[in-house]
């Protein structure tokens, strides 16, 4: 489905990653095809079975930049839709991740496609997600917009008016504080991010 995912190591060994720019996206599909012709003709969405790697090495020869990123404990890492990725685990450790989406991910996952050949293939019928975001039922193929354009545009811009204005008086009487450095981010070209989990 094309989401978004968060990984965090509680304890434990650290996690490899490779990963390859969401630009690079077409040109790594158009090369795995070519080395996987029967699975493709198979499945269309072969890549979907998250059974298919290629050396690193192949890649870039073939003008696809891989990064690579030692992902450690206590740490977060990203991933986004459409960058390509993989890892293993360099030890045992604790790990969790899940998939998320956002708002911003919706039209892509109108668009993503389901592998037909696995019984277990993940499908989210996204408009149904926009309709309970709008709050009644979508007609086919109608455009996407936000909800606060949606009847309530006027409601958001006084509701907006009013937060400013509160947050504008409170900035007049409120001490400036000094601010303590947030935890460094890491980023690594588009396809995967790495962040310090911040102790609370």
């Amino acid at each position: 489905m094309d989401l978004y995912s968060i990984n965090y190591i509680h304890f434990g060994a650290p996690k490899q990653w490779y990963s390859i720019n969401q630009r690079d996206a077409e040109k790594f599909e158009a090369v795995m095809r070519s080395y996987f012709p029967n699975d493709h003709k198979g499945c269309p969405q072969f890549m979907r079975h998250k059974t298919f790697l290629a050396s690193p090495a192949a890649l870039e020869a073939k003008g696809i930049k891989v990064n690579r990123l030692v992902h450690h404990e206590g740490e977060f890492a990203i991933t986004f839709p459409f960058g390509y990725h993989s890892g293993y685990n360099l030890g045992y450790n604790c790990a969790e991740s899940v998939n998320f989406a956002t708002e911003e991910w919706l039209d892509i996952g109108r668009d993503a496609r389901k592998c037909n050949c696995a019984e277990d293939s993940v499908m989210i019928n996204v408009d149904d997600i926009i309709d309970a975001i709008r709050g009644g039922p979508i007609e086919d193929e109608a455009p996407l917009t936000p909800p606060d354009s949606v009847g309530m545009a006027e409601e958001t811009k006084k509701k907006k008016k009013e937060r400013k204005a509160k947050a504008e008086s409170t900035e007049k009487k409120a001490t400036p504080k000094k601010v303590k450095p947030q935890a460094p981010v890491r980023i690594l070209i588009d396809a995967l991010i790495v962040v310090h989990a911040l102790s609370i």
